[in-house]
């Protein structure tokens, strides 16, 4: 596999090699591709706890039946409320 990095990319790479903070460009590739794995899996979980918050506050009732038109017009009406208007 080739990848093409900008000058400025390969220079920041060569240096984090050069200085030993990765002993290799595949350990930092190893590094980078767990880091975005990990980022992936932490954001699933907020999903699905914010998910399960949303399906707990639909169990206790707490929903709306309005339109999506009603809710911007009623979140306006507030906003201009809260503006003393």
């Amino acid at each position: 596999m080739t990848i093409d990095l900008t000058p400025e990319q390969e220079a920041q790479l060569i240096r984090l090699v050069q200085t030993g903070v990765f002993e290799s460009v595949e350990q930092f590739i190893g590094y980078s591709l767990a880091m975005v794995g990990q980022e992936d899996a932490e954001h699933k979980a907020w999903l699905k706890a914010e998910l399960q918050k949303g399906i707990a506050s639909l169990d206790a009732g707490h929903f709306s039946t309005m339109s999506t038109e009603e809710i911007a017009a009623e979140g306006a009406r507030q906003l201009d409320e809260h503006r003393g208007g």
